[in-house]
């Protein structure tokens, strides 16, 4: 409905204008002035509806028939005054009517200015509102985890030896993981070396020496010289160690196990998939490192 208006408005202002200017060839002199002033309406109108190009042209048009105004009002076939005062009118009407429409122009394009800075603000909070959700999701996530481990801690008192509370700690933590993850322990002491080994299906400890499912990997060995956590998102781009492809190691972290302030083992979790493992994991194993070290000490391991 308002594009209908507003077509209609131009289409009147152009027929206003074009029979103006066709009635100034055809009326006599007398009629001229009349229908000029009259025509000032046309160059407002033409500038607000049809641009500033098309009420510019109405101007220069309406000027030039001053001008003939001119010349009859010095020839004495019009009095000068209304000649002066109908022109004087004419420009006046055009620039206060383009002033505004600059005005007009400006704040609309300042309105525009505004409102984008208010979309780009609103897309922002949108933004920082998923980021929020994201995050208090994943802090839930982390404190379902970690009241998860303290319950495992916690249910270490009902089991009497070493071997069974080991046990319980690594097959019920490797559920804590992604799926598709094993977790090992080994225990190093003196010469002798004793892996604790647990999956989703099956535990199992062994205490045998120098046998190959007891050999230290170079990535273990880093840990027990340098004392130090790594992660391995993707074993194939790491230059520093090498697994072998029987063992289909693709991605691990590993800490070392402290008991009484000497280190003790080596807890690791490895994938056969890369890129499963971030650094919130490797800090999560770091703590389970740790509850290992306290079991260690309660039994006198050291």
């Amino acid at each position: 409905m308002k594009k209908t208006v507003g077509l209609l408005l131009k289409i009147s202002v152009f027929l206003v204008a074009a029979a103006v200017m066709v009635l100034l060839f055809i009326l006599p002199g007398s009629w001229w002035q009349p229908l000029l002033f009259c025509f000032t309406f046309a160059i407002i109108g033409g500038y607000l509806l049809l641009g500033g190009v098309v009420g510019t042209a109405m101007l220069i048009f309406g000027t030039v028939m001053y001008v003939f105004l001119f010349i009859k009002a010095f020839s004495g076939e019009l009095p000068m005054p209304p000649v002066v005062a109908g022109i004087a009118i004419m420009y006046a009407c055009y620039f206060i009517v383009k002033t505004i429409g600059d005005t007009s122009s400006y704040m609309l394009s300042s309105a525009n200015d505004d409102l984008k800075s208010l979309e780009a603000d609103y897309n922002a909070l949108i933004i920082e509102k998923k980021n929020i959700s994201i995050s208090v999701e994943t802090n839930k996530m982390k404190l379902e985890k970690f009241e998860k481990l303290r319950s495992i801690y916690e249910s270490l008192k009902t089991f009497q030896d070493f071997s069974s509370k080991i046990r319980q700690l690594l097959k019920n933590v490797v559920e804590l993981f992604h799926q598709d993850k094993s977790i090992a322990l080994f225990l190093v002491k003196q010469d002798k070396i004793m892996k604790v080994m647990a999956d989703r299906k099956e535990d199992m400890l062994t205490g045998e020496r120098d046998i190959d499912s007891l050999y230290l990997k170079n990535f273990d060995e880093f840990i027990l010289k340098n004392k130090k956590s790594i992660i391995i998102t993707d074993m194939a781009r790491d230059i520093r160690f090498k697994a072998e492809d029987a063992e289909n190691i693709n991605a691990l972290i590993s800490v070392p196990v402290f008991c009484n302030d000497q280190i003790a083992g080596i807890l690791r979790v490895t994938s056969d998939k890369a890129g499963v493992f971030n650094q919130e994991d490797l800090r999560f194993l770091d703590i389970i490192g740790s509850m290992v070290g306290k079991v260690l000490e309660e039994e006198h391991y050291a």
